[in-house]
């Protein structure tokens, strides 16, 4: 399923001022994640979103680490799901394409609704996320890190002017949009973490004002990761 988040994220524009936090969402936010999701659901000249009901939170996002933006009031202003896959035929069936010729290493991390609220989006929170869940994947067994976005659009650019790779999927069937334009993968590879952190590190600017919980998505991907393998091929290897 192609991610539908309506981001801004070439902006250079800062989430201005202190007390901005970054971190993993916690049971008690779960119903402002799927009020954001709602919110960020635009009219879009890319797709039309079939039915709302599938932004609730699910078995999905309890499988999941589900990171936010906050801002100095606590409000949630952008969200992002992140999942570990440790078989290609399980990524297909979760983001319902194919990735047959797409050189993707595993274990991978799966970007999912993505979403900004309609008031920060010339602020560049996704581009915030990206560099949150990148500096902690480089510190543990993932290979590659793949999303799914709509050709031409906003996250899209960003994405690919931090470096990752596209690719057409060989088939789609995406039940949750009609899509007006290609659907793309893109896929970024464990060899280009660091350049991909050091170019979305340029894009927000100094991070001073900013507080990232890099312990606790640490804690939670590295327990997805054991969760996956274990049910897969055994055991995750270790940290790098």
């Amino acid at each position: 399923m192609a991610d539908t988040g309506s981001t801004r994220d070439l902006d250079r524009e800062s989430a201005a001022g202190s007390g901005w936090t970054v971190d993993v969402a916690r049971p008690v936010d779960r119903d402002s994640v799927v009020e954001l999701r709602r919110l960020s659901m635009p009219r879009s000249e890319y797709f039309t979103f079939h039915d709302l009901a599938r932004l609730d939170w699910n078995e999905d996002d309890e499988r999941s680490s589900v990171i936010v933006v906050r801002d100095p009031q606590g409000v949630l202003q952008s969200t992002l799901r992140l999942s570990v896959f440790d078989a290609v035929a399980d990524l297909e069936r979760a983001v319902e394409c194919s990735f047959e010729g797409i050189p993707v290493e595993l274990p991978v991390l799966s970007l999912s609704r993505a979403a900004t609220r309609p008031g920060s989006m010339s602020r560049g929170l996704m581009a915030w996320l990206r560099f949150y869940y990148l500096s902690v994947v480089r510190e543990l067994p993932v290979r590659s890190v793949v999303g799914v976005v709509f050709e031409g659009a906003p996250r899209a650019r960003s994405m690919e002017s931090a470096g990752y790779a596209f690719f057409r999927p060989p088939r789609n069937w995406d039940s949750e949009v009609e899509a007006y334009v290609n659907v793309q993968v893109v896929l970024l590879a464990s060899r280009d973490f660091d350049r991909a952190i050091e170019m979305t590190r340029r894009m927000i600017g100094p991070d001073s004002d900013r507080r990232f919980d890099f312990a606790g998505l640490h804690r939670a991907l590295r327990t997805m990761l054991d969760s996956v393998c274990a049910s897969g091929r055994g055991p995750a290897p270790p940290d790098p």
